[in-house]
């Protein structure tokens, strides 16, 4: 079972992987199987290959251009520094030339997908989509894990800069932890960034409007950005020349969902919708 219907493998311009693993949480367990979930959902059988948005007829992306890697899954007897190494090579051969799009799993899915992108290209900067900041102190003891794979990243010498968008809630108020690090609104985020190097997206479900999506495992009440402000922020990023390498989705819970799956559905939407946006020759 595929993304979409899609063919098995690297062969598409964009490129789905599945992670499912939530060993980087320290809270409720479900991300792991989000990737199966989702393929399930999105199950179209005898599709000629052109996906539309049936409420209005409009094309969003044709079967052609997108591939399907497969989930791979984390096992128990596995050791976890294992999984993330073959999360990291997997990552580095799909994304030098072809766009990776990843659906997870807990956030720590990030942390070793963009140690694979920075052996690809060496310098990235990378747009965060969170209510959290993701960012607590490394200890002694610490390993990457979802709350503070932000801290992890920022060591690394390729990753010039890290823009944070949708954080809210309370908290102690913290010192930025790099020069490299800024906290921006989805209004002004984009001077940020610089259109010649490779940009890197990542976008944590919890960052959504609850009004909009409540399947997540840490929720953050208070006023988050709509599916489409996202739509949008990406559509003018492509618009003015942004050279977008990869994009993961994760901490969906289906075990936080509906029994049909409601915010599984809404999210399959805004995927293709994705897709619609960042597809090979897309200036929209």
């Amino acid at each position: 079972m595929t993304m979409f219907g899609s063919n098995k493998g690297d062969g598409g311009e964009i490129v789905f992987l599945g992670l499912g693993c939530d060993f980087g949480s320290s809270g409720p367990k479900g991300c792991a199987i989000a990737p199966e979930v989702l393929r399930t959902l999105n199950k179209l059988n005898g599709s000629d290959g052109n996906i539309i948005d049936i409420s209005s007829g409009r094309d969003l992306f044709h079967l052609d251009t997108i591939s399907d890697f497969g989930i791979l899954k984390y096992r128990e007897d596995q050791k976890i520094e294992s999984y993330l190494k073959g999360i990291e090579l997997i990552s580095e051969n799909i994304i030098k030339d072809k766009k990776l799009f990843s659906l997870g799993g807990d956030h720590l899915i990030t942390y070793p997908l963009l140690k694979g992108a920075l052996k690809a290209h060496k310098k990235i900067q990378c747009l965060h989509f969170d209510a959290h900041f993701d960012c607590n102190p490394i200890d002694h003891d610490s390993r990457p894990s979802h709350n503070n794979f932000v801290s992890y990243l920022l060591e690394e010498e390729g990753i010039c800069k890290w823009v944070a968008v949708g954080q809210r809630g309370i908290g102690k108020k913290k010192n930025n932890p790099s020069n490299k690090f800024v906290n921006k609104s989805l209004s002004n985020f984009k001077k940020e960034l610089d259109k010649e190097i490779p940009l890197y997206i990542t976008i944590d479900c919890d960052v959504l409007d609850l009004n909009e999506f409540k399947a997540v495992s840490y929720p953050q009440p208070g006023a988050g950005p709509k599916m489409v402000d996202l739509l949008d922020a990406l559509r003018i990023l492509i618009k003015d020349g942004h050279k977008i390498i990869g994009i993961d989705i994760c901490e969906y819970n289906p075990k936080m969902d509906s029994e049909n799956y409601l915010y599984g559905r809404i999210l399959s939407h805004f995927i293709a919708e994705i897709l619609s946006i960042i597809k090979p020759g897309n200036l929209n």
